[in-house]
């Protein structure tokens, strides 16, 4: 269900993400707390972090459901306690190969607020609050973004990508290619920021002093 509700969402308008918040869908892909429901365990904060579908699942929903819209990313900050919201983000970061695509649909959102966010502050609005302060989702993409790009980049390389051919698996191909696709866009805005030269340096030195292969990831796969 949540598959079909996700795909029927894709691309849609704002006001049907809106009334797909409203309408409860967000208490099966979240543990609200106010009002607090039953989920039965299937929902982000209660998953065992080993159940990766359903994980995966929620995980795209409700990238689905916040993706560029300023009211759903607001009504879900508010829906969960800070305990849930803090779990939620440990979740994003520590399962990247699952959140994926909510990370990507939050860095592209967090792209076009911040167009808008300087476009509002050129009319010299005084009192206009950036959306990346407003948003604590957005403020958490905006603080982790090399750390997401880090791990998008070290959960992919040639030997995965082989070993997902060869075992059989179409889904395992496509979440190999979700998260290469994820890591493209962050790579393009952190060069149209003039950042990727800094990002690409740091990297060299966690290759170095930790022994990662996130340069030859790059070069290899990217």
């Amino acid at each position: 269900m949540s598959s079909c509700i996700e795909s029927f969402l894709r691309g849609t308008y704002p006001v049907i993400q809106l009334f797909a918040i409203r309408s409860g869908v967000l208490k099966n892909i979240v543990k609200v707390s106010f009002p607090p429901v039953v989920t039965y365990g299937k929902d982000i904060v209660s998953i065992d972090e080993q159940d990766n579908t359903n994980l995966q699942t929620s995980f795209d929903l409700l990238g689905e459901i916040l993706k560029f819209n300023k009211r759903t990313i607001l009504i879900f900050e508010s829906s969960v306690s800070k305990g849930e919201f803090e779990l939620v983000c440990r979740k994003v970061l520590s399962n990247i190969i699952d959140s994926n695509v909510l990370a990507r649909a939050l860095v592209l959102s967090l792209h076009r607020f911040s167009r808008l966010d300087r476009e509002a502050c050129a009319k010299e609005r005084a009192e206009y609050v950036p959306f990346s302060v407003a948003s604590k989702l957005i403020a958490f993409i905006e603080e982790n973004s090399r750390a997401i790009l880090r791990s998008l980049i070290n959960s992919v390389s040639p030997t995965t990508i082989s070993q997902t051919s060869t075992i059989t698996s179409e889904n395992g191909n496509r979440v190999d290619i979700s998260c290469i696709n994820t890591a493209i866009i962050m790579l393009i805005f952190e060069k149209g920021a003039r950042r990727l030269e800094k990002t690409l340096r740091v990297f060299y030195e966690d290759d170095l002093s930790k022994g990662t292969k996130l340069i030859d990831n790059l070069k290899l796969v990217f």
